[in-house]
């Protein structure tokens, strides 16, 4: 039982090691939101030009919002994300 244990910690240790403390730095370097932005643009202009181009369309007309007794609000996503 505490052989299994102490297999499991190394193993956690391990992935924290090799997954998590690569991401961490990556995310603590102060371009990240840059190289993030880049590359979401990147993958956007490929969609949109790609023979998926209508899906991508699609998407954006996707209505979302809520709805009480009194009150409703649904509006496209590019009309939430522009707002």
């Amino acid at each position: 039982m505490r052989t299994r244990r102490i297999q499991i910690l190394k193993q956690k240790t391990m992935i924290k090691k090799v997954l998590l403390t690569p991401f961490q730095k990556f995310v603590k370097i102060e371009s990240f939101s840059g190289i993030l932005l880049m590359i979401t643009t990147l993958i956007a202009l490929l969609w949109a030009n790609s023979s998926y181009g209508d899906s991508y369309v699609s998407i954006w007309q996707y209505k979302i919002g809520f709805s009480t007794e009194g009150f409703e609000l649904n509006k496209p996503l590019i009309l939430w994300i522009n707002d």
